[in-house]
């Protein structure tokens, strides 16, 4: 675990294993390669000295846009041992999102007279700005206050949890520039293991990585378990010498972690609930899921407060926003404070919903923006996609709300069906639906895709499937 900066640990690693395998890269072709802990420490001072400086607000930053790899986590590091904190931009986003990102907060291009490590080996109190908002369209800059060497420290701590271990192998098949994938890299490389980076996600990749490097951990999304597990090779090759796994950003359907429970037991599974403002962490395991189905899991270092539209704090059972606090909470700042709703006390959320039980388990049911208003009553998009990912034939959907002359909104559900036959009817999928929904939860529209359109970190885009006419869409179903 950390016990100095960041810079430091890695160079104190390089020093005691030089020769060892830092981070390896698999590109988009297929090709490798390789940085040993001396290699990676001397891309970290080339990097110092040659980033590209921002200014935001009163605040020196480095802009940080590189693809998947080694650079990428050079240079955060770089911008820490310089006492800046780096700006995380997508790599490869449309100009028109990236100038969206720098403009959010007002930073301006300029240059940055790099260099070497600060006189006194002071981190930024500010550790990164990091993107979010991506499943809603244009995504913002989020600021992360607390100096990285606690942030990381704290990850391992959360990640040890979840049968992360020190100086293992540990495969990052996410975009570094979201939060799980971002945060959990650092971690590794922290704690000395051989971080394994795909720049791109895919089967073939996460097949090639598996054999050249079985990993002893892994974190994933939930869509990424669904492909994995219905490829054998894959699957096989991924958990040869797994310790340990956690899926993050989305829920994931109950048959599909049941999947991975049943093949490499509920002991390596694990969920993460947490967000881009690092407002808490709540987590379980397969074993806890188990025992409390559909569950995110219980605090840690955290607490959870549930309460209704007027702050109240509500009772076991009932849903309403759910608020976090944490140490993170008490560190966040007016500029961060924008991103976040709060209550008095340090509480904050990030406008989702749900509920505990009489244990102190979390559930989700929803977002705040995903709740439709269907002729005046609230409905819940996620709990008609959990009554849909029942239907035999359903291997993935969204549901989103659409504009209604007689209702204001109805439901519309897209979705994916599997290559068993013609794609079922629109009769079919209501009457499933009736069988568990309320009338006016029934989807009105219903459309059949290829595929869900999703980020590169795995969340669903609503946003593209709001009040649009598209190939594969079909009329409106009947009302009855």
């Amino acid at each position: 675990m950390i016990r100095s900066t960041v810079w430091r640990t890695l160079r104190d690693r390089a020093a005691t294993a030089p020769t060892s395998p830092a981070v390896s890269v698999r590109g988009q072709t297929g090709q490798w390669r390789t940085l040993t802990w001396r290699d990676f420490v001397d891309l970290v001072d080339f990097r110092a000295a040659r980033s590209t400086g921002v200014r935001v607000g009163a605040r020196d930053a480095v802009l940080v846009e590189e693809p998947n790899g080694p650079e990428f986590l050079a240079s955060v590091v770089a911008a820490w041992a310089v006492g800046r904190s780096p700006l995380v931009v997508p790599h490869g986003i449309p100009e028109n999102e990236r100038a969206a990102l720098l403009g959010k907060l007002h930073a301006t291009g300029g240059a940055f007279d790099g260099g070497a490590e600060t006189a006194d080996g002071s981190e930024p109190d500010l550790a990164w700005f990091f993107p979010s908002g991506g499943t809603t369209g244009l995504p913002t800059l989020t600021p992360v206050r607390g100096l990285p060497r606690d942030l990381v420290a704290s990850q391992q701590m959360l990640l040890s949890q979840m049968r992360w271990k020190p100086e293992g192998t540990q495969l990052v098949m996410g975009p570094l520039s979201h939060t799980a994938p971002f945060t959990s890299a650092l971690a590794g490389l922290a704690g000395g293991n051989h971080v394994v980076v795909l720049q791109r996600w895919s089967l073939p990749a996460v097949l090639d990585a598996a054999r050249r490097y079985p990993p002893t951990w892994f974190q994933t999304t939930p869509h990424q378990m669904s492909m994995i597990a219905a490829h054998e090779p894959a699957f096989t090759a991924l958990v040869a010498r797994l310790d340990g796994m956690m899926h993050t950003a989305a829920p994931c359907p109950e048959k599909v972690k049941a999947v991975w429970m049943d093949r490499i037991g509920p002991e390596r599974v694990y969920e993460l609930y947490g967000s881009t403002q690092m407002v808490g962490a709540v987590f379980c395991s397969g074993e806890q899921w188990l025992a409390h189905p559909g569950t995110v899991g219980r605090p840690f270092m955290t607490q959870v407060r549930v309460v209704d539209q007027r702050g109240r704090r509500l009772p076991p059972g009932q849903v309403g926003e759910i608020y976090l606090r944490s140490a993170a909470t008490q560190r966040l700042q007016p500029a961060q404070l924008r991103h976040v709703r709060t209550l008095p006390g340090g509480f904050c959320s990030v406008g989702d919903l749900g509920n505990v039980d009489a244990d102190g388990y979390l559930y989700l049911t929803d977002r705040v923006d995903d709740v439709i208003i269907v002729g005046g009553a609230n409905v819940s998009t996620r709990e008609i996609e959990a009554v849909l990912l029942r239907h035999p034939r359903v291997t993935d959907t969204v549901v989103v709300g659409r504009a209604d002359s007689l209702l204001g909104m109805v439901p519309a559900a897209v979705i994916v069906a599997d290559n068993a036959g013609p794609a079922p009817g629109i009769p079919d999928i209501q009457a499933h639906c009736r069988a568990s929904l309320s009338a006016h939860k029934v989807p009105v529209h219903v459309e059949f895709v290829p595929a869900i359109e999703r980020s590169p970190a795995g969340k669903v885009q609503r946003f593209k499937y709001r009040d649009h006419d598209d190939a594969g869409r079909r009329d409106p179903a009947p009302r009855r």
